[in-house]
């Protein structure tokens, strides 16, 4: 088992409720859920009736192929490091918080699908950078701000590092470009 979700909210006895049930507890889940590896899935039953496994299986595919596409972790990851910019730096320890789950579980979740917590906050940040570049509203110590920058010359070094041009010779060639 590797985690169990509980749509309850997270309860005082929390670190008791994961000694006992040996897997950490995900608290204010969409559902109730026993979270198991993929491997463990895989493991034969003994004793299984393989016509029955087979009838059950067909079924369980032809509604699994009626659901809309789940959204992938990495998303939802994203969508909690963009939410986590509006606080200050997003960290791993936010972050998991925000998912609830530990930050060992978001490292290897995100492992799972070859990604590290720093490189899509960094490309996360970078999206941004842009986005918020072309609303000529703000302004790019605005944007450097937003994007919790330490100052407007950290971001400045770290766009150029990405683009080979500055923020304000990036936000000018899309000006151009968008007027002809």
């Amino acid at each position: 088992m590797e985690e169990v979700w509980c749509r309850h909210p997270r309860p005082a006895y929390a670190e008791e409720y994961a000694d006992v049930i040996g897997a950490p507890g995900r608290f204010g889940a969409p559902c109730d859920a026993i979270v198991y590896r993929q491997e463990v899935l895989q493991l034969p039953i003994p004793g299984a009736d393989p016509v029955l496994s087979g009838v059950l299986g067909r079924h369980v595919e032809d509604l699994l192929g009626r659901l809309p596409p789940l959204e992938s972790f990495a998303a939802t990851v994203r969508d909690a490091v963009r939410r986590e910019f509006r606080g200050g730096e997003p960290t791993m320890g936010r972050v998991a918080r925000r998912l609830a789950i530990t930050p060992s579980t978001l490292r290897r979740r995100l492992a799972d699908e070859n990604l590290t917590f720093r490189g899509l906050r960094e490309d996360l940040r970078f999206e941004l950078s842009k986005i918020y570049l072309s609303d000529r509203s703000l302004s790019i110590s605005e944007v450097a701000f937003l994007l919790s920058f330490r100052d407007v010359s950290a971001f400045y070094k770290a766009f150029r590092r990405t683009t080979k041009m500055t923020p304000a010779e990036y936000r000018e060639r899309i000006t151009t470009a968008a007027t002809g």
